[in-house]
């Protein structure tokens, strides 16, 4: 949105009809950003760019190199002759990948605390990472409990992984 209202022609590319939805309410009033429903390794926009962006983590859903060369020559294929192409890659310090090896592997922690805003409950996330050194690949399982009112027992949980 940021480029768009600095007066960039902006085209996003979503797979998920639910997040273009998101993104064109965001963006009602700005007439240069256009949303297409796509998936990065088979988009076709007849057009060429001069920037390119892969924000919010997205290339590092691509686990393999199957997953990734395709989708690659796609957006190559969308290069104006001059580019500048911006991934966003998490590059943490990884030493706490050795930690999931061992005890940490697995085991669930305490993420954040919050308050349900329609019933007032506290909402307890925590979650579990594990390593597949194999695979070098992370997952994590989230769990959400909503503790009562009354401070008991939770009344809902949720597991959740990616």
């Amino acid at each position: 949105m940021r480029l768009a209202q600095d007066s960039l022609s902006v085209i996003g590319i979503d797979f998920s009809a639910a997040m273009l939805d998101v993104a064109r309410e965001k963006s009602v009033g700005i007439s240069n950003a256009r949303w297409v429903e796509g998936d990065m390794k088979s988009f076709e926009l007849d057009e060429t760019f001069g920037l390119v962006i892969i924000p919010g983590y997205s290339f590092q859903f691509m686990l393999t190199p199957e997953d990734q060369i395709p989708r690659l020559e796609c957006i190559k294929r969308h290069f104006a002759p001059s580019v500048m192409i911006v991934v966003h890659l998490d590059h943490q310090n990884l030493s706490w990948l050795e930690d999931l090896c061992k005890e940490k592997g697995g085991v669930f922690e305490m993420v954040e605390e919050l308050m349900h805003p329609k019933t007032g409950c506290l909402i307890r996330t925590s979650r579990a990472w594990s390593y597949k050194p194999s695979m070098q690949t992370t997952s994590a399982v989230t769990v959400w409990e909503e503790i009562s009112t009354a401070g008991d027992a939770p009344a809902i949980m949720q597991p959740s992984g990616y």
